[in-house]
């Protein structure tokens, strides 16, 4: 309902062993707390985990106030805008950033205005991040927005070393910078 479009591989929601996944359901008779103060409730529909360090889910994959679940096609055959250069080998950290993108960003963020999220920027249109921020300040404002940019609407969390490994944040920058020199106009 606010715009966040988790877009989540079926293997994870179908696992019976490891993480597993809920969905968890708000009573309209009973409904939950707000989840702040001034904010409405994590309803109607809320995906929750079970043991998710054994499926390596992060917070992006824990949506709330679910309004829709839809079986689509994977974000590749979606999302052309999205792809690397096809010449890159399967295994590059640019290919291996896009994955990244998908799990971490694509859920508030488009790029080339392709994907479904309707909460954040485009990260390449007009502008890319890569070509704003020093590649050292993109990974700080990654890893703590508010530290690099403060105000009181900021919605963006910060990515933890946990959640987004140091190894990982390179890549995401990476095809960032990649996607940087192939602008789609939407």
């Amino acid at each position: 309902l606010d715009g966040f479009a988790a877009e989540l591989a079926a293997a994870p929601l179908l696992n019976k062993d490891g993480a597993r996944a809920w969905l968890a359901i708000e009573d309209p008779a009973r409904p939950w707390p707000p989840l702040s103060a001034g904010k409405h409730s994590a309803g109607p529909f809320y995906l929750v985990w079970t043991d998710p360090q054994a499926g390596n889910i992060s917070p992006e994959q824990w949506p709330f106030e679910v309004a829709s679940i839809k079986l689509m096609a994977p974000v590749a055959q979606r999302f052309p805008a999205l792809l690397p250069d096809p010449a890159l080998k399967a295994d590059d950290p640019v290919n291996q950033g896009f994955a990244l993108f998908q799990k971490n960003c694509l859920a508030c963020h488009r790029l080339n205005g392709a994907g479904d999220a309707q909460f954040g920027p485009d990260l390449n249109i007009p502008y890319s991040p890569t070509e704003y921020f020093g590649a050292d300040f993109l990974k700080r404002y990654i890893r703590d927005p508010q530290s690099m940019r403060q105000w009181p609407q900021a919605k963006m969390p910060g990515f933890s070393a946990e959640v987004l490994p140091d190894t990982d944040l390179e890549m995401l920058v990476g095809y960032l910078k990649h996607m940087a020199g192939r602008k789609v106009k939407p």
